[in-house]
């Protein structure tokens, strides 16, 4: 089909759906490593208010990594790209970590969004393989850029200047983003802090400071990080139950952000981020929200591992609350394929045909189903 008939199409779908002045707002959480068997006792024994509302309030599954990449079912870069394109590794392209965003040969939501009449409407925060920024998103502050300020901040003496920090100019979107939200001009003591914990705090201080968005997505790395270093603190054998009292300790023990040479424990990292989204939702609403992570975790490696050999240990959390939403409402199993097309329709676009997941329909209400149809185009591309 011809590029200028394929974008007629989507043109067409947008205008029977609706102008975009009346499209919704979507926040995007993505906690990495996120695992309904340590959210539940957390939310059960009183803890985890933030994610406790949103959970009554909303439709939950447990999601599958499998789709995105079998051969290595749940390694993050291509998992967090499944989750953007709705296509696996094979069709999107992003393997690595150092991937850049040029490299993705299938369109994300946000450029889906992007082209949505010339609405550039997106923030992305610490998504990953998003440098450099794209022309479709408004505000893009990196997980590298974020690691570097990390750096630069939280480790003694002078800020660093080994080759690996980049410039961080070249890593926001608008380049004075850094500098607006206040994180470049650091004084005072410069305590060593676990760096994923601290970037997470960047995160949602850059996030605070953007204006609001369409669409909203933010990544926070550190329940996967202290995870791999602490996860056999809750499970001792691969497979096996969670210590729930192990866990439940944890989280009395916590009483705020960690610092010095700490690099926190599976039950801070949880509270810790539940901390931070439920401060940002209290001075910003949005009409939809989605909790997403890429998988979840097993005993393996050094403490903690997530990959193919028990797929069934690593499945992820898939979570949507507000518009249209059917409360507390389990759909059961979902995969990672399926995160961009139902993302697609509660941002009221158009969903490609050529997608091989599905929009999760069953969590929302029949009267919004009925009053807002699936409309699709052949393709986003």
């Amino acid at each position: 089909m011809h590029p200028a008939l394929k974008l007629a199409l989507v043109f067409a779908a947008l205008i029977s759906i609706g102008g975009s002045c009346d499209r919704p707002s979507v926040l995007v959480v993505g906690l990495d490593g996120a695992d309904w068997r340590v959210i539940d006792p957390l939310i059960d024994a009183g803890y985890l208010p933030t994610l406790r509302g949103l959970v009554i309030s909303g439709a939950r599954a447990d999601l599958s990594c499998v789709e995105a990449h079998p051969a290595s079912a749940c390694f993050c870069p291509p998992v967090w790209t499944s989750i953007a394109t709705g296509q696996p590794l094979s069709v999107h392209g992003i393997g690595g970590f150092g991937a850049p965003s040029t490299a993705r040969k299938a369109p994300a939501i946000w450029e889906v969004l992007g082209t949505a009449r010339a609405q550039k409407s997106n923030t992305l925060i610490s998504y990953r393989n998003t440098w450099p920024p794209e022309d479709v998103a408004t505000f893009v502050a990196t997980e590298p850029g974020l690691q570097a300020l990390t750096l630069t901040h939280f480790q003694p003496g002078p800020p660093p200047t080994h080759p690996g920090i980049p410039d961080v100019g070249t890593h926001a979107k608008p380049v004075h983003l850094f500098r607006r939200a206040g994180l470049l001009h650091h004084s005072g003591p410069r305590p060593i802090v676990f760096q994923s914990a601290a970037q997470d705090r960047f995160a949602f201080d850059v996030l605070n400071w953007t204006p609001k968005s369409k669409l909203t997505m933010i990544l926070l790395h550190s329940p996967d990080k202290s995870e791999h270093l602490t996860w056999c603190s809750i499970q001792s054998t691969p497979g096996g139950p969670i210590d729930e009292g192990a866990l439940l300790a944890q989280a009395a023990a916590w009483a705020g952000p960690i610092e010095g040479t700490d690099f926190g424990t599976v039950a801070s990292q949880y509270l810790e981020m539940d901390h931070l989204l439920g401060l940002h939702l209290a001075a910003r609403s949005y009409d939809t929200i989605f909790l997403v992570s890429d998988h979840g975790m097993d005993v393996g490696g050094f403490c903690g591992a997530h990959g193919v050999l028990n797929p069934a240990a690593h499945t992820g959390v898939f979570l949507v609350s507000g518009e249209g939403v059917a409360a507390d409402t389990s759909i059961g199993r979902a995969t990672v394929l399926d995160v961009a097309p139902t993302l697609a329709y509660a941002l009221r676009l158009p969903v490609a045909q050529d997608l091989p997941g599905r929009v999760l329909i069953e969590g929302f209400t029949a009267d919004h189903q009925s009053n807002r149809p699936i409309h699709t185009v052949p393709s986003w591309d």
